[in-house]
């Protein structure tokens, strides 16, 4: 299990407890329609995508994106990710994502770790958060990041926050 596994909960529970605070950070609704927003880092560099928002650090260490997608749009949305995957040289490996199912703020999520995915050879880091937050429409969210070893032990505190961080706006 990651460290971002294990770590999460802490997070999630000081977030809920109320000592975890957002410094120097931006909040961004995910989507044309959003039915959530996120606060992000202003160290880091935001911009609108299709679905949502993508952000990456200033070293391009770590990508971030966060995207809606219909209810049954899921599998569409993991081709999208595998095609850029492979463009990029990412190789995902055979083994089974593990999955753990969590709770953000009171909403359903999936936490999906990719086992051992390399890029170009050497180790990488890619894991998905899908949430589902029982909307009338049907409509979820998914976060996704992929980030270098490195990377993802410097910014692990912003990755954690960024997730802690994340509100469903009401229907």
């Amino acid at each position: 299990m990651s460290s971002r596994l294990s770590t999460l909960f802490l997070v999630a529970a000081a977030v809920l407890l109320g000592f975890v605070t957002a410094s120097q950070a931006g909040t961004y609704p995910i989507g044309d329609k959003p039915i959530a927003v996120i606060t992000i880092p202003e160290s880091w560099k935001v911009k609108d995508i299709d679905r949502g928002l993508q952000a990456s650090t200033k070293d391009d260490e770590v990508y971030f994106w966060a995207e809606i997608y219909p209810a049954d749009g899921l599998n569409d949305l993991m081709a999208e990710h595998d095609a850029y995957y492979t463009k990029q040289k990412v190789d995902v490996g055979n083994e089974d994502p593990k999955t753990q199912v969590i709770k953000v703020n009171g909403v359903d999520a999936v936490l999906m770790h990719i086992v051992s995915p390399t890029w170009k050879g050497q180790p990488t880091v890619l894991e998905y958060v899908m949430f589902d937050p029982a909307r009338k429409t049907g409509r979820k969210l998914m976060l996704s990041y992929w980030a270098s070893p490195e990377g993802d032990k410097l910014y692990e505190a912003d990755l954690n926050a960024m997730l802690a961080s994340v509100k469903f706006k009401a229907e």
